[in-house]
């Protein structure tokens, strides 16, 4: 219908298992995905599926956040798995890069840009729930006393509790 109304007819839409795309080999000229990988338990077989259904020369685009330093990376995906979940774990921008490069993608180009966020409209993007949203809140508070880094480096403006998300895209050409 929206593409009906939008007067796209090029495209159509698939619910489908990301493990097992339901595509022949070589069929898609790109594949992106966008904040996705942190929910996926069996990453590697997704990028090897996606790189599958990717045509000879084609695109393939991962854009998903990363946690900001390697040693962070335990404290930012438990505040994240109380945020959402759903989340399973953050990968670096180098390991996005390495699971791509072990599917035969080359030419890779990664690109990371950091982006502030502000907590509570954070935590409103999954309806995260009171409790949760308590202990998120503190942890970053302690992190702001140089308690535990919770490697979101936040910082206080204006009374609200700011953060960064560093977020990378990882691209290449099968």
């Amino acid at each position: 219908m929206a593409n009906e109304e939008a007067g796209i007819a090029n495209a159509s839409y698939v619910i489908g298992n990301a493990e097992s795309i339901p595509y022949e080999e070589g069929h898609f000229d790109a594949v992106v995905t966008r904040l996705s990988f942190h929910h996926f338990a069996h990453a590697e077989k997704i990028m090897s599926e996606m790189t599958r259904v990717l045509s000879p020369g084609g695109c393939i685009a991962v854009i998903d956040m990363v946690p900001p330093f390697v040693e962070s990376r335990e404290a930012f995906d438990w505040l994240e798995r109380l945020r959402d979940e759903s989340h399973v774990r953050c990968f670096t921008a180098q390991e996005l890069t390495d699971m791509a490069r072990r599917q035969g993608i080359s030419g890779i180009k990664t690109e990371e840009e950091t982006i502030p966020m502000e907590l509570a409209g954070w935590m409103e993007l999954t309806d995260t729930s009171d409790r949760a949203q308590d202990e998120i809140r503190e942890a970053l508070l302690a992190d702001l006393d140089r308690g535990v880094p919770s490697g979101m480096d936040p910082c206080l403006d204006e009374g609200h509790i700011m953060f960064r998300r560093q977020w990378a895209s990882v691209v290449g050409r099968k």
